[in-house]
């Protein structure tokens, strides 16, 4: 399989003397799913920036399918579609949840950028799967911020994009919707797309994923979740409070919660 997103050595910051990741090194093929996993300002969302070529590292370097994102912004963007962190988002747009599902796609075109039958078609598709579709002549701002999050994801998988770079897209969402979200991110496994995921809550995406990193600034650890989700790994980033239990054949990184079940310790 080729290689999706290779990281060589990156460090970058906001401020000359602070750099926000540092020396973070990782590599992951085509079709893999990569969860992202770290405190509050552990630079998660910067990395996400530096591999779309959003920033430009101050040292290292940065390869999409071979290219280098900052330098050959238009044919990687081509390739990657982005959700970011809900509270990026414009939200009151004043669009419909159609027109909001659909506008990556249509901006990769030149003008005049008019949806065909077969844009729409496909676009009702992908709102059905994530039950957006008694929604889509509704306003975004309407919405609730699950179902926002769900159309901005309906956006990025219009695109078509080959990898999905997805900003903690189950942070702060009713649990309804985080279900639909989190059925459709692990749909795109199967669908060989590859996938980077930030978020806070790594246990229901562990059997999906491939790799998981462990950032604070640095890259803590790298590897297979069985390898990575240990209390000791944990406890290098969270304290001696995170600890990974295991219950019915189930691994489980408990980091802020408590489960009340009987368990054993990995």
């Amino acid at each position: 399989m080729a290689v999706a997103i290779a990281v060589r050595e990156v460090t970058y910051g906001y401020r000359r003397s602070e750099p926000v990741i540092e020396n973070i090194s990782f590599s992951i093929e085509e079709g893999q799913f990569l969860t992202i996993m770290g405190p509050n300002g552990a630079g998660k969302t910067t990395l996400l920036r530096a591999i779309l070529g959003l920033v430009r590292p101050w040292r290292g370097e940065v390869r999409v399918f071979g290219e280098i994102p900052w330098a050959n912004a238009e044919k990687v963007r081509a390739r990657v579609a982005y959700v970011p962190q809900r509270e990026h988002v414009r939200a009151h747009i004043p669009l419909s949840v159609l027109e909001v599902a659909l506008m990556d796609r249509l901006s990769r075109r030149r003008p005049p950028r008019t949806p065909t039958a077969q844009d729409l078609n496909l676009a009702r598709d992908v709102l059905r799967e994530l039950g957006l579709e008694e929604l889509e002549s509704r306003p975004f701002r309407e919405l609730s911020v699950g179902q926002q999050q769900r159309v901005l994801l309906a956006r990025a998988l219009l695109t078509e994009a080959d990898i999905l770079l997805l900003d903690e897209p189950l942070a702060a969402i009713d649990p309804a919707s985080r279900t639909v979200l989190l059925n459709a991110i692990c749909h795109q496994k199967e669908e060989r797309r590859t996938v980077v995921l930030v978020t806070h809550d790594v246990n229901p995406v562990l059997e999906v994923s491939d790799y998981v990193l462990l950032l604070n600034r640095k890259m803590v650890a790298f590897g297979p979740p069985s390898d990575v989700i240990r209390s000791e790994t944990l406890q290098r980033v969270y304290g001696r409070g995170a600890l990974v239990v295991i219950h019915e054949g189930r691994r489980y990184a408990v980091i802020h919660d408590i489960i009340c079940v009987p368990v054993k310790r990995a």
